[in-house]
């Protein structure tokens, strides 16, 4: 005679499971229906749902394109470059 061990599924907040979280596509009902499959030894079900694939394009100007780039390649780098420099004096006096 085989003993299986116990199985538990914990989960911090009940709100993936109300109404308004299982319209599709949902993670609440994905997470729900694999617990549940699992929870039931039916291992072969428990595999994530395909998701509908959503596309979105941002347009930018000239103008934010060479903001975003000051931002991300000098400003952010140089402050980082500025603090590593300002701890570095401090630790030496």
């Amino acid at each position: 005679m085989q003993i299986e061990s116990a199985k538990l599924v914990v989960v911090g907040s009940s709100q993936f499971a109300l109404d308004a979280s299982m319209r599709l596509p949902s993670t609440g009902l994905d997470f729900l229906s694999s617990s549940m499959n699992w929870l039931l030894d039916r291992t072969w079900s428990t595999g994530a749902v395909p998701k509908t694939i959503t596309n979105f394009s941002i347009h930018l100007t000239e103008d934010q394109i060479g903001k975003l780039a000051l931002i991300t390649l000098a400003i952010i780098p140089g402050l980082a470059a500025f603090l590593g420099f300002v701890v570095w004096i401090r630790r030496r006096a």
